[in-house]
């Protein structure tokens, strides 16, 4: 995924970076904790990986279960291409933040999805 993500990057079509959910698996019963590790872990990913011009924006501010949705958005609209992010280890997250991440994902975000420019990969 991590090469695929810099092949993506490189043809410079899109803004393509592998992110890790498993920094949030510590906080299996506070998700607001586990979205603000998850969301600085990628900030990280990003900084490393990508050039200045298509690393996320400063996060906005939104309440425990939907900074994940809120920083997505906020990243795909700033960007100046098409974004793909590349989610691994998900799977690791237990219990109320694995079910706030998925609903963040996958749940009311159609209209979002239909008109931004964002591809999620779990």
């Amino acid at each position: 995924m991590l090469a695929l993500a810099k092949e993506l990057t490189s043809s410079g079509r899109y803004t393509a970076v592998m992110v890790s959910a498993e920094v949030g698996a510590p906080y299996s019963h506070d998700p607001g904790a586990a979205e603000l590790a998850i969301l600085d872990s990628w900030r990280a990913r990003a900084k490393f990986h990508l050039p200045s011009e298509l690393q996320p924006p400063a996060w906005d501010e939104a309440p425990p279960g939907r900074r994940i949705q809120a920083a997505l958005q906020a990243w795909a609209q700033a960007s100046p291409k098409p974004l793909v992010l590349f989610i691994d280890e998900i799977d690791v997250l237990l219990d109320r933040v694995l079910l706030v991440q998925i609903r963040q994902y996958l749940g009311k975000m159609d209209k979002f999805y239909s008109t931004q420019k964002l591809l999620c990969l779990l």
